[in-house]
């Protein structure tokens, strides 16, 4: 994984510091030139930014001689909190010095592109990731891909779900009924055979273009103080500002958010509601910039008890909720009017449920971890019945009582 730290020198590079020395380190703000001879003439790396006893502390800017730029915080000299990275299509010179007026003009194309967060010079936290057509937008760890995210790669095709260290886990399908029809073609074969499969088979637990990434480990923590950096008064409310740019306005008590409020987040997303001890408690309301949104309580930063969340796709769900999941009663719609109305847990459907299909399938009875488990009937397009015990989705015996 590219990084943007400065490494140990050789002996023939020389360092330039313009800004001002407190015994004599660099102090505030203030620029480094890093001149380094090459084969090919001399390279300048450069750094503008802010220094804390000769250490990048805060905002800075790192521009190499090969294009490649990271804007951003740093702590420890490192990029660390929220930055943008770049990475030319090849080794294009920047050197202000070296360049023509034609070459001034010339726009640098990136083949790489990073906008989140980092730690210690690596992709670490929530970010997204854009590299010759392909895009990963998720969870990151330690400089690769790790917890949930969604890559859409350079053909269309794309991948939603867990990933670990670099490496999807389980694929979560983007939509139920493109599944459905996959499995409608095979199922005709496997009756014969007496394994009936369901149309449902393949879901997995996905529910119709909801970004899960939404539904699991959204929080509102907003008591980390090392992010504040300006707190005033307002009328009789209060606004709290913070580094990377997010905003709140409200009640606020012992400096973070507590009571009724407004946050609102550098990607524009809004939340309005109650807090409490910088967290989302209580009622709120929160909007993504994809127009998808939720409406309904919260717990600790998650969606907890009863609310609805609207899909940018159409999709809906309204019920019970826990730990940012679907959990309890609740029903799922999807933009073509198919419909799921039961029991759910741990964000699938878990208990008795009731699937009635916009093409007329239909299964009503048992089920466990998102697939038929148990007494049911199903009804496909064509109007077959089956009806008697399923496990994992497939039809195991008729007239068969539950174990």
């Amino acid at each position: 994984m590219t990084t943007l730290e400065v490494k140990d020198h050789p002996l023939s590079t020389t360092e330039f510091f313009t800004g001002t020395l407190v015994n004599n380190l660099p102090e505030g703000k203030g620029i480094i030139l890093i001149k380094r001879p090459t084969s090919s003439g001399e390279k300048v790396d450069k750094f503008e930014g802010t220094f804390v006893k000769g250490v990048k502390e805060g905002k800075g800017k790192k521009t190499n001689a090969d294009g490649s730029i990271y804007e951003g915080n740093y702590s420890n000299n490192l990029p660390n909190g929220y930055g943008e990275g770049k990475w030319p299509l090849s080794s294009q010179n920047t050197n202000e010095e070296d360049k023509g007026e034609e070459a001034k003009n010339i726009k640098i194309k990136y083949k790489e592109t990073y906008k989140g967060e980092w730690k210690d010079g690596l992709f670490h936290g929530k970010g997204i990731k854009t590299q010759e057509g392909t895009i990963y937008d998720g969870e990151w760890y330690k400089g690769v891909p790790h917890g949930y995210g969604i890559c859409t790669y350079g053909n269309g095709t794309k991948y939603e779900g867990e990933w670990k260290n670099g490496q999807p886990v389980e694929k979560v399908q983007s939509h139920l009924k493109s599944t459905s029809k996959a499995s409608t073609h095979k199922k005709k074969k496997e009756d014969k055979e007496g394994s009936k499969k369901s149309l449902l088979s393949q879901s997995k637990g996905s529910h119709g273009g909801i970004d899960l990434s939404k539904l699991k480990g959204l929080s509102l923590d907003l008591d980390d103080s090392k992010r504040k950096i300006k707190l005033k008064k307002k009328s009789e409310k209060k606004s709290l500002f913070f580094n990377d740019s997010s905003n709140y306005e409200g009640e606020i008590r012992e400096d973070v958010p507590h009571g009724k409020g407004k946050m609102t987040y550098r990607d524009k997303t809004v939340y309005e509601g109650n807090f409490a001890n910088g967290k989302a408690e209580g009622f709120g309301k929160i909007y993504f910039p994809d127009k998808s949104m939720y409406e309904g309580t919260w717990l600790n930063g998650k969606y907890e008890g009863k609310g609805k969340f609207i899909s940018s796709t159409g999709s809906t769900y309204e019920g019970e909720w826990k730990n940012g999941k679907f959990e309890g009663k609740g029903t799922f719609i999807w933009p073509d009017k198919s419909e799921h109305i039961g029991n759910w847990k741990n964000g699938k459907e878990h208990g008795h449920g009731n699937f009635k299909g916009s093409d007329g399938t239909s299964y009503d009875g048992e089920w466990a971890n998102g697939m038929f488990n148990g007494q049911g009937k199903l009804i496909n397009k064509e109007g077959k019945v089956f009806e008697g015990l399923f496990k994992d989705c497939r039809f195991i015996k008729k007239n068969s009582k539950a174990d």
